[in-house]
């Protein structure tokens, strides 16, 4: 018999914990999931007298405290020095009109590889090696987004779509980031489209270190082995 604890994690997704009564040799969970999709409205074009009005919201002590999770550099999506220059946004040009060219801009210069091993996701590789896999491309958009004082959270989950998209059949990543007077929106770089009904949505962190597939925890007094 066991005690299932429920709560929220700070991402915003339900987590259980799970309070054994008995000692015990071997366990196993059963989930059923429901799933929901929908179309996303996408945000109408950013005005050419708006785009001062949203740097200086950006640039705001609220902005950065509201979004400072997803504003930091983690070991994934930290830059080399070398590379700062190489990202920049341009500035007559609305958040949204830039990322959209981020978008384009990692799925034209980086080739897709789905093998690509582990240890690649640092970004002191990907800029020079051009080579990535979902995972790795995301990486870089949260990157850029977030070096350019936008927030940007590493998402994983599925792609349904047509066969010739990469990533489709399998464990995929995107990027969402926010946009000042929309919210959040999905961009997936690896494909150079924008997120929608066709893209299933697992979960979201800093980086993959957040979103893994499995992700087990025992706490025990007592010699264990997993």
């Amino acid at each position: 018999h066991c005690v299932n604890q429920l709560s929220i994690n700070g991402f915003g997704f339900k987590t259980i914990k799970v309070h054994p009564k008995k000692a015990f040799s071997q366990i196993s969970f059963k989930a059923t999931f429901s799933l929901r999709t929908y179309q996303q409205k996408m945000p109408e074009p950013t005005k050419s007298e708006d785009i001062p009005k949203t740097l200086k919201e950006i640039d705001s002590l609220k902005f950065k405290v509201q979004f400072e999770r997803f504003l930091r550099a983690t070991p994934l999506t930290g830059l080399p020095k070398d590379k700062n220059g190489c990202y920049l946004f341009d500035p007559k040009m609305g958040i949204f009109e830039n990322l959209i060219e981020s978008n384009l801009w990692v799925q034209s210069q980086f080739q897709f590889a789905s093998g690509a091993p582990e240890g690649t996701s640092r970004m002191e590789k990907i800029p020079d090696s051009k080579l990535g896999n979902s995972k790795d491309l995301s990486h870089l958009f949260c990157t850029m987004g977030r070096y350019n004082k936008i927030p940007c959270r590493y998402v994983s989950g599925f792609l349904n779509l047509e066969n010739g998209s990469l990533g489709d059949g399998q464990i995929h990543a995107w990027a969402e980031a926010f946009v000042p007077g929309y919210g959040w929106l999905g961009f997936d770089p690896t494909n150079n489209r924008m997120v929608n009904a066709d893209y299933i949505k697992i979960c979201h962190g800093k980086d993959s270190m957040d979103c893994l597939p499995e992700k087990r925890i025992i706490n025990s007094t007592e010699n264990h082995k997993n």
